[in-house]
């Protein structure tokens, strides 16, 4: 079963979240979809813990209520703004891993727009999502978002990860044996390697990483790396997209 992740603020949408969660959770299963981050350590690094989380995830599910473009911090700063922001990072994740992220529309807001948001985040503006009315709608319209992702979640499950032989044998995708066989080369550990993919990232303090639990998904196939992932791997072992097999 395919796995969602719940982007979510608090202050914004804490009850319609829950709602949503209640929904949700019965049909896809509780260990089939994530909705909070309390139980990160303390003293870890919680940017990797929450793109490490997404990597796990095959769809995120963004919940914008009236305040979640403008809401700001005890400073006064947006917190979109801020690139330590739990939400931002979540969703920059999602998006560098280009899996599903559907934008769910509550209290009556409206889509962000390309120019309210971060320029890490304004592909956002461009996803397909749906407005999840109060009462007496609120389950007609989760019924029509089930439905939408019963078909989508299907695809995904119904993906095969890996390739069996005519003998059975599982055979990995030829990006999966060259991403191996370019680290050994090197004498690269999986850590190793996403430490040198994110020196190429142009802006460090993005949010954006990559985790070698990431790496390992998409070695076995069960995630493939975005275009923007693609690129940092070709400067890194100085290759083309083709000779890395993609």
């Amino acid at each position: 079963m395919a796995r969602i992740f719940i982007s979510y603020r608090r202050d914004d949408s804490a009850a319609d979240s829950g709602r949503i969660y209640d929904r949700l959770e019965p049909k896809f299963g509780r260990n089939n979809v994530f909705k909070d981050v309390d139980t990160i350590l303390l003293g870890v690094d919680f940017r990797h813990v929450l793109t490490d989380e997404v990597a796990k995830c095959d769809v995120m599910l963004v919940i914008i209520g009236r305040q979640w473009v403008n809401m700001a911090d005890e400073s006064g700063q947006r917190r979109l703004d801020n690139p330590n922001d739990f939400v931002r990072i979540e969703i920059e994740a999602a998006l560098a891993r280009d899996i599903p992220v559907i934008p769910l529309l509550v209290e009556g807001a409206q889509m962000p727009q390309e120019s309210d948001l971060p320029h890490s985040l304004a592909l956002l503006a461009y996803r397909n999502g749906i407005a999840i009315r109060s009462d007496p709608y609120f389950h007609r319209d989760m019924d029509l978002l089930i439905g939408r992702m019963d078909v989508l979640m299907a695809k995904i499950s119904d993906k095969p990860s890996v390739i069996p032989d005519e003998m059975g044998a599982i055979i990995l995708p030829k990006f999966s044996m060259n991403i191996i066989s370019e680290s050994l080369e090197r004498g690269w550990s999986m850590e190793r390697l996403a430490e040198e993919m994110n020196k190429q990232v142009r802006y460090m303090n993005s949010g954006w990483y990559i985790t070698a639990p990431q790496i390992q998904l998409w070695i076995i196939g069960i995630t493939r790396p975005s275009e923007y992932w693609i690129e940092k791997m070709c400067i890194v072992f100085d290759k083309s997209a083709d000779e890395l097999g993609f």
